[in-house]
């Protein structure tokens, strides 16, 4: 392939650009050389033929001159937002945009590790924002879900412990700052019947969680009050 860099060096030199940006910006034209040069040894022109059209197509773009030498310009001064900035911010953000696109094929291993910190990075944050999105920012899908609290015991050793199922029933009985007041306790259990037995998860409810929650079963009935004691088991569709 070509070598570009030193053709295109000679033709921004008129643009007195520091050393670095000066590389920067060959290194840009040579890609876009290398690129057109590609494409006419594609359609079948000569290797020589197709190196003399790119190089007149890349000294021939004087828009591309003076928009650079704007940007050179511009890199000295604040920049203040605004009607007449705006189309200067956004071809800055396309000239470094392709920079970084042409960076990153040049150095395959760098781009693979890039992209799959970006896709670690995506993924973890989507994640977070869902339990985020589900747990604190969406309402609880119960009526007057803003109504209803989850109240702990707490010890010196434990800021949050599950209540004791007496305590329970005596905050229920004598509290006066709740409409009503329901207990729940999350276990596995062994289902059997047909088949082999298989352990599902499931909770001890009382009979007024489904009530509090302001719910009705989609089949059957409800705990009935007599059903909610210490040791009773009942079934409820």
């Amino acid at each position: 392939m070509p070598d570009w860099n030193e053709a295109i060096r000679k033709l921004v030199a008129g643009l007195n650009l520091p050393p670095v940006r000066e590389a920067e910006i060959v290194e840009e034209l040579a890609q876009h050389a290398e690129d057109r040069y590609r494409e006419l040894r594609a359609g079948g022109a000569a290797e020589a033929e197709a190196r003399r059209v790119a190089l007149e197509e890349v000294s021939g773009h004087e828009l591309l001159a003076r928009e650079l030498r704007a940007v050179e310009r511009d890199a000295t001064e604040a920049t203040v937002l605004g009607a007449g900035s705006r189309g200067r911010l956004l071809a800055d953000v396309v000239q470094d945009l392709r920079y970084g696109l042409r960076a990153l094929r040049k150095n395959p291993g760098f781009t693979a590790v890039a992209v799959l910190a970006l896709a670690l990075g995506i993924g973890a944050n989507t994640a977070t924002f869902s339990v985020v999105n589900g747990v604190l920012l969406r309402p609880l899908a119960y009526p007057d879900a803003g109504r209803l609290l989850r109240i702990y015991e707490t010890t010196a050793e434990f800021g949050q412990s599950s209540v004791a199922y007496p305590n329970y029933l005596d905050w229920r009985r004598e509290g006066r700052s709740f409409a009503d007041m329901a207990a729940f306790r999350g276990d596995d259990f062994n289902f059997t019947g047909s088949g082999e037995p298989e352990q599902v998860p499931g909770e001890y409810v009382s009979a007024s969680l489904l009530p509090v929650l302001g719910i009705a079963p989609v089949m059957g009935r409800n705990f009935l009050p007599e059903e909610d004691r210490q040791a009773r088991r009942a079934r409820s569709c």
